[in-house]
Parts: structure tokens; C-alpha cells; sequence
């Protein structure tokens, strides 16, 4: 059996150069911030390849 721990969806908003990051830990805060943290970074370097 496999048992998730995360959850991470990242959404662009096609009207506005904006994304929303929805994040959700089945752990504990700590690492749901650590997640969005994570997230940003590779939201970030997307962006920032183009």
C-alpha cells in the first residue's frame, strides 16, 4: 500500500500573468511549508527560463 504525504498543484491564471501554488502535507505544518517553499523555487526557475 502506498500512502501519500503531499499534495502540490500550481495554477497559471491565463487573464493575469499570476499563479496560485495549493499545497497540502498530511504530516504536519513544518513540512507543508517546507512543500510550498520547494514549489515556489521550481515556479521560479520556470519562469525564469523563458
Amino acid at each position: 500500500m502506498i500512502w501519500w504525504e503531499l499534495k502540490i498543484v500550481v495554477c497559471p491564471l491565463i487573464i493575469e500573468d499570476v499563479y496560485k501554488i495549493y499545497a497540502e502535507s498530511f504530516r504536519d505544518d513544518a513540512h507543508l511549508r517546507a512543500l510550498v517553499q520547494e514549489a515556489q523555487g521550481v515556479v521560479d526557475a520556470a519562469l525564469n527560463a523563458k
